[in-house]
């Protein structure tokens, strides 16, 4: 497969991807990785915009908002088909309902978003740290809000169930 324009920019020799943690068929966050020096860059995407919004950073915690390759821009990167590159995740995601806490790798095609890897145990070493969030908020709010809209649900369906009957 050859990545869309976009991503083949960032990184001409080698092939970026976006990383989803999800929780229960929920995204909790996306995260753009691009290979670098026997590593990767790694740079949030806003969930709702599909725009890089922040710099991408690389092991070392320093800073990038041009691709170190050709001077690409990763900062406010606009990622193409992001609704349907979300869409696909959480699809994917609702495949394999007994994994509840994953991570989801894919990149985007001229045609389509391609599924790359699945993971149950996602590298928390990427997510909340302090250059990439705002407000000084991390995940844990998101993950707790999801798990308690849940627990209404598995107690409102039953009295929902009831009236009905």
């Amino acid at each position: 497969y050859e990545p869309c324009p976009e991503l083949q920019k960032l990184c001409p020799d080698n092939q970026a991807f976006i990383r989803f943690l999800m929780y229960d068929s929920n995204i909790i966050n996306a995260y753009l990785f691009i290979p670098y020096k026997n590593n990767y860059l790694f740079a949030p995407i806003n969930l709702e915009t599909g725009i890089v919004d922040y710099p991408a950073l690389d092991n070392k915690m320093q800073t990038y908002d041009k691709s170190p390759y050709n001077n690409e821009n990763i900062l406010w990167l606009s990622l193409p088909k992001w609704p349907r590159v979300k869409r696909f995740a959480i699809k994917v995601s609702e495949y394999l309902p007994e994994i509840k806490y994953s991570t989801i790798d894919l990149t985007i095609t001229n045609d389509s978003p391609i599924l790359i890897n699945i993971s149950n145990k996602p590298n928390y070493t990427y997510y909340q740290l302090p250059k990439h969030r705002n407000n000084n908020y991390g995940i844990m709010d998101y993950i707790n809000k999801i798990k308690k809209e849940g627990k209404k649900w598995v107690f409102i369906l039953p009295l929902i169930i009831e009236v009905l009957n």
